[in-house]
């Protein structure tokens, strides 16, 4: 997964770049909006999401304007996600550049890859983007992480005999949702139990229910931040023993 940056100051650039590198996504760096539409329109690279400093956003109404009329005629399912990166919530051009049907995603700095995390979630409601930022999250705690992009895949990791100590499931995945997932999964466990958690956006408590249901053990809702996954995990996971035990 590929997003591109748009910012005239090279430092600057490059801290945000490390922000979003922490979530394991490729990161290309340009210094104005012209380069940014070469970029977008080269059919050669897809970006998933595109970041645009204030201050290159506002210094040319038109090109904005321009940049996200492109953006907007990028085959669905290809067209990144277009977030501004700025100290304030308001600016009139960027107003006058996102008027109509296109909504545009602020992002206030100073970036955070925890706010980053919690934006791409708000914004993209993606099984990528959700693996990402999951995976991310875990592994700030230590945690070594296998992702799977489908309920099928995830069956197949999970076939006994196998080493994982939990399990993150989105309820909406492609081919096969979470629920059905966990099922089978449950259908093939004999001696053991593998704890599953559901990622939902939905925590009514029928959803909630609905995950018991299905043999889930649990869920966090989205976005979520890193402490949650590990609190939600903690409970599951007994503390190794020490010597003097």
């Amino acid at each position: 997964m590929t997003a591109l940056v748009v910012d005239p100051k090279p430092v600057r650039a490059k801290v945000s770049r490390y922000q979003i590198q922490r979530l394991g996504i490729h990161v290309e760096l340009v210094s104005d909006l012209n380069q940014g539409l070469s970029s977008i329109s080269n059919e050669n690279r897809v970006f998933k999401m595109v970041f645009v400093e204030q201050e290159a956003w506002d210094k040319e109404s038109s090109i904005s304007a321009h940049f996200v009329n492109s953006i907007q005629k990028i085959e669905p399912g290809f067209s990144p996600v277009l977030f501004l990166l700025g100290n304030s919530l308001s600016s009139s051009r960027t107003n006058t550049a996102t008027s109509g049907a296109y909504t545009l995603s602020i992002i206030t700095k100073p970036l955070k890859a925890s706010m980053l995390a919690a934006s791409l979630q708000r914004a993209m409601d993606d099984n990528r983007v959700n693996l990402i930022v999951a995976a991310a999250a875990l592994r700030k705690y230590g945690a070594e992480v296998i992702s799977a992009d489908s309920g099928k895949k995830a069956i197949k990791l999970l076939k006994p005999p196998h080493q994982f100590d939990a399990c993150f499931m989105d309820i909406q995945m492609p081919e096969m949702d979470g629920f059905e997932a966990t099922k089978r999964i449950r259908d093939m466990e004999s001696n053991g139990h593998v704890p599953i958690l559901a990622m939902t956006a939905d925590v009514i408590q029928a959803t909630y229910e609905e995950c018991q249901r299905w043999g889930m053990d649990g869920y966090v809702s989205k976005p979520f931040e890193a402490e949650q996954l590990y609190q939600e995990l903690s409970r599951f996971l007994q503390p190794p023993s020490t010597a003097n035990s």
